[in-house]
C-alpha cells in the first residue's frame, strides 16, 4: 500500500481529516508562470521587452479515500470536491505556505482496493494558484517607509486611514477622496477591489487610476495621517 503523506494539509482552514477517510498521498508544486512580450526587429541583435506578466503556478494533489465500502468513500470524495469548487485556500505545512487556488481538474477515480469491510480509491486533482503567507498588518506614519516581504513584482494591498482634520479633499496614496471630516475612515482596498468611506461605497466620489499595490522591499504611502497597510506576502 502507498505511504500517506502527512504534510498537514488544510483546505479552506479545515484539516483534511474532516472529509472522512481522505488523506494526501502525494503532491507537486510547479513554478510561477511567466510570459513576456518582446519586440525584436528583423536581423537585429538588440530587442525591447514590452511587457512581463506573472501568472499562477500548477499544483497537483493526489488524495486517497478509505471507508467501510465503495459507496461511502465516493461520498467522502464528493464532500472534498464540494469544498474545492470555486476559489479555495490550501495550506501545506511541509513548506509553510498558503496557496490561493482554483481547481482545474478532478481526476478519475482509481480503485486501490476493496474488501468485505473496507474500500479505497484515489484521484489526482490539479490546481492553479498563487503562493503566499499570512496576512501582514503594518501601521505607517505619513511619509515613513516599511518593508514588504513579497518577492512578487506587485502585491495587492489594503490601505485604511482615519482622517485627522477635515478637508475638501484627501489623498490616500493613489486615490483622492472628496470632502472629508475628522474621524472619517477611508479605505483604498486593492485586495477586494473596493473604495469606501465609513464603510459605504465611495468609488463615485474618489479619483484613482489603479488600486494600491506594493513592490518587494521598501515602500512608502502618501497620506496626512497614519495608515494601516494590510497585504499577503506573495512569492514568485
Amino acid at each position: 500500500m502507498d505511504v500517506m503523506n502527512t504534510c498537514g494539509l488544510l483546505i479552506n482552514g479545515r484539516p483534511l481529516e474532516v472529509y472522512g477517510g481522505a488523506a494526501l498521498l502525494s503532491y507537486s508544486i510547479g513554478e510561477t508562470a511567466i510570459t513576456n512580450d518582446v519586440f525584436q526587429g528583423i536581423n537585429r541583435t538588440n530587442w525591447t521587452l514590452l511587457k512581463s506578466m506573472f501568472g499562477r503556478r500548477a499544483i497537483k494533489l493526489t488524495f486517497i479515500f478509505t471507508g467501510p465500502n465503495l459507496h461511502s468513500v465516493k461520498v467522502q470524495r464528493s464532500m472534498l470536491n464540494g469544498a474545492l469548487f470555486g476559489r479555495a485556500e490550501l495550506y501545506i505545512a511541509d513548506d509553510g505556505f498558503y496557496y490561493d487556488v482554483v481547481c482545474t481538474g478532478l481526476g478519475p477515480e482509481e480503485l486501490v482496493g476493496i474488501g468485505n469491510a473496507s474500500a479505497q480509491i484515489k484521484a489526482e486533482y490539479t490546481f492553479e494558484g498563487i503562493r503566499r503567507g499570512r496576512l501582514k498588518t503594518e501601521t505607517i506614519a505619513g511619509g515613513n517607509s516599511f518593508f514588504c516581504e513579497s518577492t512578487m513584482p506587485f502585491t495587492d494591498c489594503r490601505l485604511t486611514v482615519t482622517v485627522g482634520t477635515g478637508a475638501s479633499s484627501y489623498v490616500l496614496d493613489g486615490a483622492t477622496f472628496g470632502s472629508v471630516s475628522a474621524g472619517d475612515v477611508l479605505v483604498f482596498d486593492g485586495i477586494d477591489g473596493k473604495v469606501t468611506k465609513n464603510g459605504a461605497n465611495a468609488a463615485n466620489s474618489t479619483s484613482w487610476v489603479n488600486f494600491p499595490s506594493l513592490t518587494p522591499g521598501l515602500n512608502s504611502i502618501t497620506a496626512a495621517d497614519a495608515v494601516k497597510v494590510e497585504y499577503y506576502p506573495t512569492f514568485i
